[in-house]
């Protein structure tokens, strides 16, 4: 709302989330600004801090006590940027995941299809043509040990999409995995959690401004741009994390991560340490 702070203009305010919703028992309806509605493991896909803009639908297909728990099937329109014209000519996201428990909730799987349009390649302005992205994505995770928490994690990431006619070094980087093993959580006091992820996602396998900025800290700054390179790289990461109290706890991560390709003959890295002290009240 509003677009300045000069003298009689609006005060530009934005607003994360707002949406109307509707849910009952067997569905889910939501019009609006909110949190991206598809079950994610992590953010190296989607950022926490992305909000999308749309009409989203969950259905429960099929619940039980037997060896599949839970069925849910989950779509979505999303626009991603407006040119004011047609909603065919915006950048959007038509969106669909199958979400399953099985084994008592030991098992989750939730293979996904995102539909890309339209989208900048340089984010804010800077774009020199639009892509699209046709991503099958298979999330899967498994609690190995239940008592201790310990559970395997997996993204397997397909972009379909043929990028032959970009003329670029990227054409053909469009697959991406991650995989981590997990020990533990963070809920209360004294609560201790590990995780060591393993993390490989070429150019396409993902679009790079919409993903976390954890990792990385590189960006399209060269564009005027503050948004992301997020993708195109490989890397490792060590998470510890300690429950002080109730309201405070204290994560170190630490990662080792290299580029790809680059079309420079220097491929950049940024391995570093992070200290995050969570305090909620």
């Amino acid at each position: 709302l509003g677009d300045a702070f000069g003298e009689y203009s609006n005060i530009p305010v934005s607003f994360e989330k707002l949406y109307f919703r509707y849910k009952t028992s067997k569905i889910d309806l939501w019009l609006g600004k909110n949190t991206f509605p598809f079950r994610k493991l992590n953010e190296l896909f989607w950022s926490d801090n992305v909000f999308p803009d749309g009409v989203y639908a969950g259905f429960n297909l099929f619940e039980s006590n037997g060896a599949i728990n839970k069925v849910q099937l989950k779509t979505g329109y999303f626009i991603m940027n407006s040119f004011g014209g047609s909603l065919n000519k915006d950048s959007n996201l038509l969106g669909f995941q199958i979400d399953a428990d099985m084994l008592n909730g030991r098992l989750k799987i939730f293979p996904s299809l995102y539909l890309f349009n339209n989208m900048d390649d340089i984010p804010d302005g800077a774009a020199t043509t639009s892509l699209e992205y046709s991503i099958l994505h298979w999330g899967s995770s498994y609690q190995l040990v239940p008592k201790l928490n310990i559970c395997l994690d997996a993204d397997l990431y397909f972009n379909l999409t043929d990028y032959s006619e970009q003329n670029n070094i990227y054409t053909d980087q469009t697959q991406g995995v991650v995989l981590a093993l997990r020990y533990g959580q963070l809920k209360k006091k004294h609560d201790k959690a590990v995780r060591i992820t393993y993390m490989r996602l070429e150019r396409y396998a993902a679009v790079d401004y919409l993903a976390q900025n954890d990792w990385v800290r590189w960006d399209y700054g060269q564009f005027d741009s503050p948004d992301g390179r997020l993708t195109n790289y490989q890397g490792w990461e060590l998470m510890v994390g300690y429950m002080i109290n109730d309201q405070l706890k204290i994560n170190t991560r630490a990662f080792v991560v290299k580029q790809l390709l680059s079309p420079t003959e220097y491929l950049e890295t940024g391995s570093r340490i992070r200290l995050d002290l969570d305090m909620k009240f």
